[in-house]
């Protein structure tokens, strides 16, 4: 690392300090999933220091009746948290674990950014455009402050490496960008699934567009070839989340994410439009709109050549499909695409539409200098034409986030105190007849229940999947556990599954395990053990792993011969 790089990284770091110190001058802000936030990293890490080093199952959640969450919410951010708790001793409340972790990944963000401006720009205007990424609007002050949108948040981190990867044809003959390329769009993956989907539309359309650009036929089809297997092998490597994620969502009420308010048709951006929440779609359709015209009429005040770089071309295209993507005049395309319709919000584009804006303002400075070699003072006039407008959006954005009523923090008080998280996770059982509300309403139940009254149970031990106790009882008698039931649980006694004998089933009003248990003296372990699902998505990912290394051993070789 070169001194200028040093102070360019050092830059980035204080800038991105100044931005968080505004941000979270009076804490982690109470945003649109403050409490949510809140309660998965506590439940989380406890499960992780208990353990469990990939928690699934949270036992905690839900007044203690658990709760699905970690088998579909990508576990990133959970992990770069604990680091952070882990290096200050697990001392600091968890809304100060919550700041430091966006001010982690936004730093994070800005120098991936920074990497992958260097790839195609000179280093200060890489430092500049770095600088310019964390500062756009949707990517602060509405992922952090008015949404407590971390997972999206992390997102940022990973699309500006894939692109750094693609950018060349020839790079992806170099070891370090295959791995890069394939972590990176993993751990794109494993940060925020709904961003994984619609930037991988992104990523195939610029991997086509820059495969025009060779003229060899070969190193076209090479080139395009590569650039498939290493997002194969990502998407391998990620199947220890992905796999159970995608083929255990039937089980739980997940389609309570995709119908009603959360439906796509009612989040599209244009003039005016209505939407659940009207006032902040007009600033999102702003935010988006400014992303699109501003380069443009950079393009065509200061580019009188009209010699476009076909990087800025490149991006400017895949910049106005994002931007259409998030009007209704796209809707046949979500229709005929129902992937896309898993993303909840249109404007969720927006993280794509940061990168590319950043990066068509990045390629056309750097075009630019070439231009007013003796023009400075025209380029510098470009330059704060470019960031004007963002600084400007930036100002208003801040001050609609920060007037926007928030809740006080008392009304979250119960649901935090109950861990009460998201009602969509809860497992679909037939016998779940009272509602979330009802179950937050309700008085706390004993962990078990005998509704017979007459057995005696003592409980020796109780884990997040793994609870035991003895059973004293003189005739057959039905039980009562408060965890959610779940498929995966087994009843076993001296290690033998007793499963349907004792006929473990859910029971109402909330789905809890209930189970008929013989009379006599003995010991139980009720388990929730590893599910075939997570196998699955283990051996995808040990598997990937090991191609990615052999592939990697391979073509070092070939270089080093070379």
């Amino acid at each position: 690392m070169t001194s200028k790089t040093l102070i360019h990284i050092s830059a980035l770091f204080l800038a991105t300090a100044i931005l968080s110190i505004i941000i979270f001058k009076n804490g982690y802000p109470i945003g649109y999933d403050y409490k949510n936030q809140i309660i998965a990293y506590e439940s989380v890490s406890k499960h992780i220091l208990e353990g469990d080093i990939y928690p699934r199952w949270l036992a905690d959640i839900n007044k203690g009746y658990g709760g699905t969450n970690l088998y579909f919410y990508p576990p990133f951010i959970y992990y770069s948290g604990l680091l952070i708790d882990l290096i200050t001793g697990l001392s600091l409340p968890t809304g100060t674990i919550l700041s430091l972790n966006s001010f982690l990944l936004l730093f994070l963000s800005g120098i991936s950014f920074y990497i992958f401006a260097r790839g195609i720009s000179a280093p200060n205007i890489s430092m500049a455009a770095s600088i310019l990424y964390i500062l756009l609007p949707y990517h602060s002050w509405f992922e952090i402050y008015e949404r407590n949108a971390t997972a999206e948040l992390s997102s940022y981190i990973w699309i500006p490496l894939i692109f750094h990867c693609i950018n060349n044809p020839s790079l992806l003959k170099q070891v370090k960008y295959k791995v890069t390329l394939t972590l990176s769009y993993s751990l794109l993956i494993m940060s925020h699934l709904p961003t994984a989907v619609f930037s991988s539309i992104f990523f195939l359309i610029y991997i086509i567009l820059k495969s025009l650009s060779v003229k060899d036929t070969k190193e076209r089809v090479r080139y395009v070839l590569a650039s498939g297997t290493f997002f194969i092998l990502g998407i391998g490597i990620a199947g220890i989340y992905l796999y159970p994620a995608i083929s255990l969502l039937e089980n739980t009420n997940s389609a309570y994410l995709w119908k009603g308010y959360y439906e796509y048709k009612n989040w599209f951006l244009w003039f005016n439009r209505t939407c659940p929440i009207t006032l902040t779609c007009n600033n999102l359709f702003i935010i988006g709109l400014m992303q699109v015209s501003v380069p443009l009429i950079i393009l065509l005040i200061f580019n009188r050549r009209k010699s476009f770089n076909i990087e800025t071309k490149n991006y400017l295209l895949l910049a106005f499909l994002c931007f259409i993507l998030m009007t209704p005049y796209s809707k046949f395309l979500w229709e005929i695409l129902p992937p896309l319709q898993k993303i909840q919000f249109p404007w969720r584009m927006l993280v794509m539409s940061d990168f590319l804006f950043t990066a068509i303002s990045l390629t056309i400075i750097t075009n630019l200098k070439i231009i007013f070699q003796d023009k400075k003072l025209l380029l510098y006039i470009a330059m704060a034409a470019t960031a004007l407008p963002v600084i400007i959006l930036n100002i208003h954005i801040a001050n609609y986030v920060k007037n926007t009523p928030t809740p006080p923090l008392h009304k979250f008080q119960d649901s935090i105190e109950n861990k009460m998280l998201t009602e969509e996770h809860v497992p679909k059982n037939k016998n779940l007849t009272a509602s979330f509300k009802d179950l937050q309403l309700s008085n706390p139940a004993p962990f078990i229940t005998v509704i017979d009254e007459n057995a005696k149970i003592s409980v020796i031990s109780k884990m997040p999947k793994r609870i035991e106790f003895t059973v004293q009882a003189h005739k057959n008698f039905t039980l009562q556990i408060r965890q959610f039931y779940f498929f995966g649980w087994q009843v076993k006694r001296d290690n033998i599954d007793i499963t349907q004998k004792v006929n473990l089933r859910d029971a109402k009003p909330f789905g809890q395990m209930e189970m008929t248990l013989p009379k006599g003296e003995y010991v139980i372990t009720l388990v929730l053990e590893t599910l075939p699902n997570e196998k699955i998505g283990f051996y995808l990912s040990f598997i990937s792993t090991l191609i990615l290394i052999g592939v990697s051993i391979i073509s070092y070789k070939r270089n080093y011969i070379a």
